[in-house]
């Protein structure tokens, strides 16, 4: 598994040309993952990345031909508790791209931006990273094709949910699962295994 986050985080780096931001673990440094960290170090990992980040998510997605593309948009985030970070300001454009129903994607086009909060856990000292796990992103009574839906984006609750924060470029950079969704509790474009299209990647502007 850490053999998969590594190669997740360089692919992820080069893709979005910030080599020098991070790069792949030294053996050192899983040995610290496996280490739990102590309530002071956590306390002191809280204090180095508290507050808000504004910057970009990208994301995969197909273009009208079939290829597929990457996109961003802006959103920001802010570390509000030693157990919280919550993403602010997520446009609905986001969701649309995920849905496969026309009628529902015109209805969620119509919504505004939205907020979720995670849950986090620290789980390294230096460079300081903790683990999200994302609330599902819910829409209840929304209305398209006659009839009120609940519909709720669902993201995987898996160890590849992790943020890294350089405390020399003071930039946050995470990355996310967006799994799939439910229709009045009936699941749509669940894959068996986590996948490229499902991936989120957020990296924040240098905070001054």
């Amino acid at each position: 598994i850490t053999m998969k986050k590594n190669k997740v985080l360089f692919w992820a780096a080069c893709l979005f040309s910030v080599l020098s931001f991070t790069s792949c673990l030294s053996d050192e440094e899983n040995d610290v993952r496996n280490k739990q960290m102590t309530p002071a170090e956590r306390v002191t990992a809280y204090n180095t990345v508290r507050g808000s980040y504004n910057g970009k998510m990208k994301y995969f997605k197909y273009s009208t031909d079939g290829r597929r593309v990457t996109d961003s948009l802006n959103i920001s985030c802010e570390v509000t508790g030693d157990t919280t970070l919550v993403l602010k300001n997520i446009p609905t454009s986001l969701l649309v791209d995920k849905v496969g129903n026309d009628k529902l994607k015109a209805a969620l086009s119509q919504l505004p931006a939205v907020n979720d909060t995670c849950r986090i856990g620290f789980f390294q000292r230096d460079p300081v990273a903790f683990y999200l796990l994302p609330q599902s992103i819910i829409f209840k009574d929304l209305e398209y094709d006659g009839a009120k839906h609940e519909v709720a984006f669902v993201f995987r609750p898996i160890t590849d949910s992790y943020a890294v924060y350089s405390s020399d470029k003071k930039r946050l950079f995470f990355q996310l699962y967006l799994a799939g969704y439910y229709i009045d509790k009936r699941p749509y474009g669940f894959a068996s295994f986590p996948n490229e299209s499902e991936m989120l990647f957020f990296l924040s502007e240098p905070r001054s």
